[in-house]
């Protein structure tokens, strides 16, 4: 689903980064169940500290609603 997404249409940090680019790395490599496979980011979880930085959380959790 991701992969059809435009990058015009898809958030885009202060570092650069997208976010869905982002999520869907984790996706891919998520082994489990986990609720970013159907786009839900949650900032808050411990999991994404290992694909985004202290500072890209922040910025995600300084949007209401991220």
């Amino acid at each position: 689903m991701n992969r059809s997404l435009e990058k015009s249409n898809m958030w885009q940090l202060s570092t650069g980064r997208y976010v869905e680019e982002v999520m869907m790395q984790f996706a891919v490599k998520c082994n489990e169940e986990h609720p970013v496979w159907s786009l839900i980011l949650d900032a808050d979880d411990e999991e994404y500290k290992a694909y985004f930085s202290e500072a890209e959380l922040e910025e995600i959790k300084s949007i209401s609603p991220y």
